[in-house]
């Protein structure tokens, strides 16, 4: 593809629990400002541990989340098929938190993170307070603030490089991981691996090499 995308900002885990704890310090001034400090922090923890998408974590409704069978639906878009992906117990638990104190601050509306109207939230929305939770945080990509979307990032990046430095068949993970971020286009999970990042790059080489080996099958064909 001619697209360049730039460099994304990848998040440590002291850089999210900053975001998080400073989402618990928002003011109180009633109760749907404590809802909103509670929305943020969960909202951030949810990115950071599925690599959701921002429009995907605004649009989750109240129906696609199944405690008891420890899952979240994410809905079809023209951009990714619908998928059914697996929680943790600790993000089950934390997703349940929020819905008790969500469904008593604000008892009505479909979605799982609302606004003060019960109306859904947008990633343009979320942008203004989420700023003044990663003030101080220097970008280590090529943009000059960081996003709320480079959990995302984050999310791919850290579960890529722990599996080339525990030795795991990446090329096999990475088909799995392609599915569970929703890529309609295998390719699409070549963006998460940096070659000038040292801990992907044995990644980066196993991926290539299965990339050669699945164009030979398909002409095979």
């Amino acid at each position: 593809s001619p697209y360049i995308r730039r460099q994304p900002h990848i998040y440590t885990p002291e850089q999210v629990r900053l975001m998080m704890k400073r989402s618990r310090q928002l003011p109180h001034r009633d109760s749907y400002a404590a809802l909103r400090s509670q929305t943020f922090e969960t909202m951030i923890g949810l990115a950071f541990c599925t690599g959701l998408r921002p429009a995907e974590v605004c649009k989750l409704r109240l129906v696609d989340f199944d405690p008891r069978a420890r899952t979240i639906v994410i809905t079809q878009t023209k951009f990714s098929p619908q998928r059914v992906l697996p929680l943790h117990s600790t993000v089950v638990r934390a997703l349940e938190r929020y819905l008790k104190a969500r469904r008593r601050i604000i008892p009505f509306g479909d979605h799982f993170f609302v606004g003060r109207c019960g109306g859904p939230l947008t990633p343009k929305k979320i942008n203004k307070p989420f700023h003044s939770l990663v003030r101080g945080i220097e970008p280590n990509g090529a943009r000059p603030m960081v996003r709320f979307g480079d959990l995302r990032h984050t999310f791919a990046t850290r579960m890529i490089s722990g599996w080339s430095r525990q030795g795991k068949p990446v090329p096999h993970y990475l088909v799995l991981l392609s599915r569970y971020m929703g890529h309609k286009k295998f390719n699409a999970t070549w963006w998460y691996i940096s070659p000038d990042c040292s801990s992907l790059k044995s990644a980066m080489l196993l991926f290539r090499q299965f990339q050669q080996n699945q164009t030979t099958n398909d002409s095979t064909l």
